[in-house]
C-alpha cells in the first residue's frame, strides 16, 4: 500500500513537472518573440523620430502606437513588472544631424530606457536614420537597417541566441522528462514483482499451523510453493514409513445365499447314518 502511495505522488510529480516544463517552453518561446518584436519596435521608435516630418498622418499613427507599445514593454522590463503606467518619452530629433533632443523633464525617463535597451541589446546606440526615407512603415524600417548594417547582425544574432538556448532548454527538459520516466517505469516494474511475489509465496499462519500438526513441518514465511510441497511430501513420506502397521480387521461371515427350487433338486438331503445301520462297503473291500 505504501509503495503504491508513493508511486501514486511520483506519478503526479512527473505530470506536474512535465506541465510545467511545457508552460515554461511556451514562455521561453514567448519570450523569444517579445524579444525580437521589442527590437523591431526600437527600429520602429528610430525610424519615428527620424522621419517625423516626411510621414503620412495613418503611417505616424501607426508608428507611435508601435512606440508607446514599446515604451510599455520596456518600463515594465526596467521595473521587473509589465503592469506599470504607460509613461511616454517624448524625443525629438533633429534631422540635421540625427540626434535626439531630450527635454529637461524627459531626462530621466530617457535614462532609465537607455539603461533597459542595454540590458537586452548590448549598448545598442540611438540609430541616426537616413536622411531620405519612404512614407511607408516597412520603408521607414528598411532605412534604419540601411543606416546602421551592425543592427540587422545585431538583429540576427539575438534571434540565433535565443532560438541556441530555446534549443538547449528543450533538450535539457527532454533529458529530465526521459530520466524521470525511466525511473517510473522501474518503480513500476518493482511493484508488479512485488505484487506476483506476494502471489507466490505462502506466508499463511492457518498453513503454518497445519503444517506443523499433521507432519511437524517448520513452516518459514519464505518459502515458495514448490519448496513448500517438497518438504511436506518428503515429511509425510518419512511418517508413513516410520508409523505402525495398522491392524487387520477381522472377516466378516458370507450372508447366506438364498435357497432356490434348483438348488434343492441338485442337492437331495440324506440323513447322516446312525450306529444301529450297517454299513455297506463294496466287494472289492470285503474280506
Amino acid at each position: 500500500m505504501l509503495a503504491l502511495l508513493l508511486l501514486l505522488l511520483l506519478i503526479s510529480a512527473v505530470l506536474g513537472y512535465i506541465n510545467f516544463s511545457a508552460v515554461a517552453a511556451e514562455e521561453r518561446q514567448l519570450l523569444v518573440m517579445s524579444r525580437q518584436r521589442t527590437l523591431l519596435q526600437k527600429m520602429v521608435k528610430e525610424a519615428v523620430l527620424a522621419t517625423q516630418d516626411n510621414l503620412s498622418t495613418e503611417s505616424r499613427l501607426r508608428l507611435s502606437q508601435t512606440a508607446e507599445e514599446f515604451d510599455k514593454i520596456l518600463e515594465g522590463f526596467s521595473e521587473g513588472s509589465l503592469e506599470n503606467n504607460i509613461r511616454r518619452i517624448y524625443l525629438n530629433a533633429d534631422l540635421r544631424t540625427g540626434v535626439p533632443v531630450i527635454d529637461s523633464e524627459a531626462q530621466d525617463d530617457f535614462e532609465q530606457l537607455t539603461a533597459a535597451w542595454n540590458l537586452f541589446y548590448d549598448d545598442l546606440e540611438i540609430i541616426i536614420a537616413a536622411e531620405e526615407i519612404d512614407s511607408d512603415v516597412s520603408a521607414a524600417l528598411e532605412a534604419v537597417l540601411a543606416a546602421d548594417g551592425g543592427l540587422q547582425e545585431q538583429l540576427d544574432r539575438l534571434i540565433r541566441t535565443m532560438q541556441l538556448d530555446a534549443d538547449e532548454h528543450y533538450r535539457t527538459r527532454i533529458s529530465v522528462q526521459t530520466g524521470v520516466l525511466l525511473t517510473v517505469a522501474s518503480l513500476i516494474l518493482i511493484l508488479l514483482w512485488q505484487l506476483l511475489n506476494a502471489q507466490i509465496f505462502v506466508p499463511f499462519e492457518q498453513v503454518q499451523k497445519l503444517a506443523a500438526t499433521a507432519y511437524g513441518v517448520p513452516f518459514s514465511e519464505h518459502d515458495t510453493v514448490r519448496r513448500f510441497e517438497e518438504r511436506l511430501r518428503a515429511a509425510a513420506i518419512s511418517k508413513s514409513l516410520t508409523a505402525p502397521l495398522p491392524a487387520v480387521p477381522p472377516k466378516t461371515m458370507q450372508p447366506d445365499l438364498p435357497e432356490t427350487d434348483t438348488a434343492k433338486e441338485a442337492i437331495p438331503f440324506s440323513p447322516p447314518p446312525s450306529a444301529e445301520q450297517p454299513i455297506e462297503l463294496p466287494d472289492a473291500v470285503r474280506l
